[in-house]
């Protein structure tokens, strides 16, 4: 299980006033990524910038910020810093 208690996104204009859907977004498909036994707890997790292509919607942002969460959750793991 995967639970955000806060995420800041700075959203392109076209897509500022669904900053909470594509957050929503993000973290269910972060969550169907993530291994089902992995457990472990991060306090800070900084990731960008994610660039949009022009006119992407918002299930494309979402994926992309899921996937750059992912990477990064990946290389804290690796580095031993869950726990």
């Amino acid at each position: 299980m995967i639970r955000v208690r806060k995420m800041r996104l700075h959203l392109p204009g076209h897509l500022r006033h669904q900053a909470e859907a594509v957050a929503r977004l993000a973290v269910e498909r972060l969550a169907r990524q993530t291994e089902p036994n992995a457990n472990g707890s991060i306090d800070r997790l900084q990731v960008g910038p994610v660039t949009a292509t022009k006119g992407a919607s918002r299930h494309q942002v979402a994926g992309d910020v899921a996937q750059a969460i992912g990477r990064e959750l990946s290389a804290k793991r690796g580095q031993g810093q869950e726990g």
